[in-house]
């Protein structure tokens, strides 16, 4: 949403002879929500469905619940990683929900845990600093995470190996 603040709207798809209408419309959720970081993850139910986001100014996550009742009311908060005082980067969830990653064209990159039962991001492991990042990605089997950095180059971690930081290998350069 505009000005900083993290809104969503919702569609009753039951209305308006099944092309939906708008029920809700910019409900805001998170005043200091002028990052670009939004991913979402399936709770371990398989039904639900986690959408977390990052703060400006500071290294909080929010996780909201998405049930069939709605959007949680109060978000579960995780202060973990890097504090992000640019809003510039993407956050991506991998496959399996297990893991967050973070870059940020400023401040860098990092690694969490997600727990998609209950929505606590953490043990943040810091893949760089202040190294202009603009790209994340995971392998489609959750086992490895790709790094991007904007003046060029990729780098790659093996999320199954004891030192994950000591893992990483340029692919691309």
């Amino acid at each position: 949403g505009a000005s900083g603040i993290f809104s969503y709207s919702v569609v009753d798809m039951s209305l308006n002879g099944g092309s939906g209408d708008v029920t809700v419309k910019n409900a805001p959720l998170v005043n200091n929500g002028g990052d670009e970081k939004v991913t979402a993850v399936r709770h371990c139910n398989r039904k639900d469905i986690w959408v977390i986001t990052h703060n400006l100014g500071d290294n909080a996550f929010h996780s909201y619940l998405l049930t069939n009742a709605g959007v949680s009311a109060a978000p579960v908060i995780s202060n973990v990683g890097l504090v992000h005082n640019d809003c510039r980067g993407p956050m991506k969830a991998s496959p399996d929900g297990k893991h967050i990653a973070s870059a940020s064209y400023v401040e860098g990159s990092d690694l969490f845990d997600f727990d998609n039962a209950t929505g606590v991001v953490s043990n943040a492991i810091t893949l760089s600093s202040g190294s202009f990042e603009y790209g994340v990605s995971f392998s489609p089997n959750s086992k490895i995470l790709y790094i991007a950095h904007v003046a060029g180059g990729i780098d790659q971690y093996d999320l199954t190996a004891a030192n994950i930081l000591a893992s990483k290998t340029p692919i691309m350069s």
